[in-house]
Parts: structure tokens; sequence; C-alpha cells
């Protein structure tokens, strides 16, 4: 945003100056223009050019030093870290987990970004904990309230390319998660299925952490 006001600024001020030198170089400038009993003639132009190009000048000598608001990193950690390296591949941590059925088929959604089933789970964010993640995620994208029980696995094999051109390794955290309230939903966007699958359902999973932790919740 800076250099972008700094840059408008200086094209205005380019401009400003080629007015008044235009306008010191021919004396009868501007058309008369008389307001009641006043006359505004070219004095009165050269005047209104100065005071544009002081305008201007001001303005690109202080476009250095506006100050941009800093983004809150506490409340998308992702999006302030983004801003900073851009596409760069960095290291994130992301937790979820499994919620069973009576029958024992587990919960996935359907993500709107690649529409591939996956487990319920998001990224970490400044001052949470993975436990506490897990329950914001599954909050956010299924509608359940979900009390975190006993770790399922660590997973940190995995590189992640995202549509949006981001790459990331990833460590995921996965629990055993019990429902506690709320009820199901999605919201289409995000999220646009969400359902039940048995062990012999298996659909294609977003990525090999996702495979791995199927294969952990269902093996023996």
């Amino acid at each position: 945003m800076k250099k972008i006001l700094r840059i408008i600024s200086l094209i205005m001020l380019i401009i400003a100056i080629v007015f008044v030198v235009f306008a010191l170089s021919v004396p009868t400038l501007g058309h008369t223009i008389y307001i009641g009993s006043y006359e505004f003639g070219a004095k009165q132009w050269r005047v209104c050019y100065a005071i544009y190009v002081t305008v201007m000048v001001l303005l690109f000598v202080s476009s250095p030093f506006v100050k941009e608001k800093p983004m809150d990193q506490t409340k998308n950690y992702i999006k302030w870290i983004r801003s900073k390296v851009g596409h760069e591949k960095i290291i994130l941590t992301c937790a979820g987990g499994c919620v069973f059925n009576d029958a024992g088929a587990v919960l996935l959604q359907r993500r709107g970004d690649n529409h591939k089933w996956g487990f319920p789970g998001g990224m970490l964010e400044l001052g949470e904990t993975p436990q506490m993640t897990a329950v914001r995620e599954l909050k956010e994208e299924t509608g359940l309230d979900v009390e975190v029980g006993d770790l399922i696995g660590v997973f940190t094999d995995i590189d992640v390319h995202y549509p949006s051109g981001d790459v990331a390794q990833c460590i995921a955290i996965a629990y055993r998660l019990t429902v506690v309230g709320g009820t199901l939903t999605c919201d289409r966007e995000e999220t646009l299925e969400l359902r039940y699958f048995s062990k012999d359902e298996k659909p294609e999973l977003d990525s090999p952490a996702h495979e791995e932790l199927w294969r952990e919740i269902f093996k023996g």
C-alpha cells in the first residue's frame, strides 16, 4: 500500500510541475471567470496550481512515513505468514481427528478446494494447542462439538501443494474425538459434504497422510 501511494503521488507531482511550468510561461493561461464581482483570471489560476503542487509535494514527501496497519497474526496465522514469505515452502502444524458412529464408521469431509475426501481438521493458530485446534476445526467444518480423546498418531512426512500455489511441509496430529453436542452441518464452500464411511467404503482420500491415518484406525 505504501509503495502504491508513493507511485501515485510521484505521478501527480510530475503532472503538477508540468502544469506550473506551463502556467508560468503562458501569461494568458486560463479562462477568466467572474464570480459575482470577483474576477478569477490568470493570476488566480497560477495560485491554484501553486497550491496543488504544494499539496502533491507534501503527499510525496510524507508517503514513506505512512504506517500500514499490521495484520493481526493471532487471528489468521497462515495469512500473516504468507504475507511475509509468499508461496515459499514452510512448516505448518495441523490437528484434527476421527469421529466414529455407533456402527464404527468414521466421519469424512469432502473438501471444497479439490473435492476429495479427508478427515476434518486444520492448521494451528497462534496461542492454540493441538487439542484446541481439533475442537475448533471440527466445529467449523462439521458443526459438531467434540471432546478430544486418545492420540491416534503424528504424521510428519507430508508435502502439500495447495491450489493457491502455497507449498508446505505439514505435521499432522490426529485424535479420537467424541461428539458431545452440535448438529452435523456443512457450509457447501470449505466443506461440500459430510459422510460416515465404513472400513470397506474407503473413498479417494485427499493426501498420503489421510491414507496413512485411515490404515491406522482400521488396522487389525
